[in-house]
């Protein structure tokens, strides 16, 4: 799928590329490393995905929510995670993905965001772990040798955030 771009961009030659002096490329199409091919792709995903009858968040716009066939699904760069309580749902709307673009299947999600996702299927959970990125904040800060200790923070105490529901 090709995206137009909104700015005129040039790019000079390669010293290795034999072409009259002082010549310089006009850029017709995003190109994978531009700024600009994020933002379309998620434009043109959004557009499809509402074709489809999804809806986008007001308070999060990678979040995307079919209600009737209760999908939900975040859209991040060029990575779509989703999730519905029903099988034939998450297939359906596979084979509609696949029919508008071309579709890599990763399977099940391991990490988003930085965060690692862990999947127990046997007791129907998944957890999602930080600490990777709290190790390499913890870097960054040159802190990694001090004392830390983990705690647990009961649920009741996040009833500050509002829960996302399919009617968001």
């Amino acid at each position: 799928m090709k995206f137009f771009l909104k700015k005129i961009i040039y790019i000079a030659f390669s010293s290795k590329v034999n072409v009259t002096s002082n010549c310089v490329l006009h850029i017709l199409h995003s190109l994978y490393d531009l700024k600009q091919v994020t933002q379309n792709w998620h434009k043109q995903c959004v557009i499809k995905l509402l074709k489809l009858s999804f809806h986008q968040s007001k308070t999060d716009l990678c979040l995307l929510l079919y209600s009737i066939k209760r999908i939900m699904l975040l859209l991040y760069v060029n990575d779509i995670v989703m999730t519905s309580t029903n099988l034939l749902h998450i297939l359906w709307f596979k084979q509609a993905l696949t029919d508008m673009f071309k579709v890599k299947n990763l399977k099940k999600t391991q990490k988003i965001l930085d965060i690692q996702v862990i999947h127990n299927c046997k007791i129907k959970t998944l957890c999602l772990n930080q600490t990777h990125y709290v190790n390499k904040i913890l870097k960054n800060l040159h802190m990694q040798s001090d004392k830390h200790r983990v705690i647990s923070i009961s649920l009741n105490e996040y009833d500050v955030f509002c829960s996302v529901s399919l009617t968001d």
